[in-house]
């Protein structure tokens, strides 16, 4: 592995993603060491703060990958970010394929000028098919928000029709 990450070292990479085994941080440092110039970006397999705390302070971290889906939602996310700017680490959100995840993320991406990257998703999720949402354009690295107010997302008839009213709720089941 030594020489293929030397040799990596040419191709000018945006980052080296999920390099080492999540729970083996320490290791970091000899990673960098053999390709210093490549950036290395972890934390698409946390789901919290107290997982992400390790990484935050780790000198050899250049991106934190993070998933407002996988970290305890948007609050998480918030609470998350905060840490990272006091690190000044840059943050790629990282998405897993539905629509409503990648709105979501969309939407906290505004939240930090240390969030350098949103991924979009090439998976699709089974979820997404009970989900009707306006088709975002995407321009020149510009994305224009969709007309639905919320994350601009909502749920199909066939999916609202599928369970049962609550009499006097407002709710279904």
């Amino acid at each position: 592995w030594e020489s293929k990450i030397r040799n990596l070292d040419r191709f000018n990479l945006t980052w080296l993603e999920e390099p080492i085994d999540p729970s083996d941080i320490n290791n970091l440092k000899d990673l960098k060491n053999l390709a210093p110039s490549i950036p290395i970006a972890l934390g698409e397999s946390l789901t919290g703060e107290l997982e992400m705390r390790a990484y935050l302070s780790n000198p050899f971290l250049d991106y934190l990958q993070l998933d407002v889906t996988h970290c305890g939602g948007i609050t998480g996310a918030i609470e998350i970010i905060k840490l990272a700017e006091k690190h000044n680490l840059k943050i790629a959100l990282h998405v897993w394929g539905s629509k409503l995840s990648f709105l979501s993320n969309l939407h906290v991406s505004f939240l930090s000028k240390n969030i350098i990257y949103l991924e979009f998703p090439t998976v699709n999720l089974d979820l997404s098919n009970y989900l009707d949402s306006e088709e975002l354009f995407i321009s020149e690295s510009t994305i224009f928000k969709p007309a639905f107010s919320g994350v601009g997302i909502r749920f199909k008839s066939s999916l609202v029709n599928k369970f049962k009213f609550i009499k006097g709720s407002g709710f279904k089941l």
